[in-house]
């Protein structure tokens, strides 16, 4: 019979040797300290000695403690070193957005499975299945067999958005029975509702040089709710815009909206032309949503637009005008260039700035050769000459 009585005096011993070679040490060392023992660990005492009395009452008991410890551990040994088993691996491809085209909705995308190795049933190949694999939340659609290892599941109507779903397994028959996998059962989530931005300007009619607002336009990954959406929808002006000539009004819009709700287009009420240069702000509040609910969109949008003043002219934000060569009926073709103004100047006036230069392709030869400006034809061709640059006088 092990003796546990012994081992017990011979530690209390040697601990008590320990501390009384050191009582004067320790003091210097860490000072004076009195240590009093958890509750638990007075329990665990109690318990300790109440179960080592009992192995000591009887010597089989002890034996069939030390037998029981000892299976215990070999069968934790045996767990951690056993062979690993051969696993097929798969990776889950969530489905991808749903496109549309000027009809509706073009392409459902399937949520796909791919395993590196073969593993669907021959009878399965290239057929749906309808048993052996469960989808929760349950939507309506199709299991497919696409290849031996590639499954894909197609909804019926579209995937909800923003929705997480869990698919389970069969462990028997849904695979090839040579086929073992890690996990029978996996997650996936469908594209959540998005919106931003796309473009925002100020705009002119070129028509009507009198009308002019900010045009702002928004994209969304699904249609939107139109009526939820309009309410998150504010404009804000500049402190002193209102000294500068744009009034309250000028905070009202109108919102137009694609075919099937997936763009909208927000228009400012017609502005009147501050006397300097003003900011104006287009924001859209966090929370907007889709007609068939799903997510909100979690962070606001923004989009400042700057109202030219009158006493501005710009041409396209200080951007570079395009250039093109016009093919006209009967005539030789002729070199245009294109600008976009902040307002409407005189005609006079846009026809005294434009001052042009003709560059050549490569430098003459000689350094006594000189290219005479005069002697180049008036529409000259790319192909021939080099780039037409235009300036424009800042005094327009």
């Amino acid at each position: 019979m092990l003796d546990f009585r012994g081992l017990r005096l011979r530690m209390a011993l040697f601990m008590e040797r320990l501390t009384s070679r050191n009582e004067k040490l320790l003091p210097q060392l860490i000072g004076d300290w009195k240590w009093q023992a958890p509750p638990w660990m007075s329990w665990l005492g109690r318990k300790g000695s109440q179960f080592h009395r009992h192995l000591n009452a009887d010597p089989r008991r002890a034996v069939a403690f030390v037998v029981t410890l000892a299976i215990l551990l070999v069968g934790i040994v045996w767990y951690w070193n056993r062979p690993t088993p051969h696993y097929v691996v798969y990776t889950v491809e969530s489905p991808a957005l749903t496109t549309w085209d000027e009809k509706g909705i073009k392409k459902i995308f399937p949520m796909q499975v791919d395993f590196t190795e073969s593993a669907a049933p021959l009878k399965y190949v290239q057929k749906q299945v309808t048993e052996g694999i469960e989808l929760s939340p349950a939507i309506d659609g199709s299991w497919f067999w696409t290849t031996d290892r590639q499954l894909m599941f197609t909804p019926k109507e579209d995937w909800p958005i923003g929705a997480s779903f869990t698919v389970k397994m069969s462990r028997r028959g849904f695979v090839d029975q040579s086929v073992r996998l890690e996990n029978y059962r996996f997650d996936f989530s469908t594209a959540p509702f998005t919106a931003k931005i796309t473009e925002s300007f100020f705009y002119q009619d070129p028509v009507d040089p009198n009308l002019k607002k900010l045009v702002a336009s928004v994209g969304f990954s699904h249609p939107v709710d139109k009526m939820q959406f309009e309410q998150h929808i504010s404009l804000s002006l500049a402190k002193d815009a209102q000294y500068l000539g744009l009034e309250p009004d000028s905070l009202f819009f109108t919102v137009v909206y694609d075919k099937f709700d997936l763009g909208a287009h927000i228009h400012s009420a017609a502005l009147a032309m501050p006397r300097d240069d003003t900011p104006m702000t287009v924001k859209i509040d966090k929370g907007v949503r889709a007609q068939r609910g799903g997510n909100d969109t979690p962070e606001a949008l923004q989009a400042v637009v700057n109202i030219p003043g009158r006493s501005s002219l710009r041409f396209h934000h200080g951007q570079t005008m395009a250039s093109s060569v016009c093919a006209r009926f009967g005539t030789r073709p002729s070199r245009a260039s294109i600008c976009a103004k902040s307002r409407w100047p005189s005609t006079c006036a846009v026809m005294s700035a434009p001052k042009r230069s003709i560059l050549p392709l490569a430098l003459p030869a000689s350094k006594n050769c000189s290219l005479n400006p005069s002697r180049l034809p008036i529409n000259p061709m790319p192909s021939i000459f080099g780039p037409v640059r235009c300036r424009l006088d800042s005094t327009t």
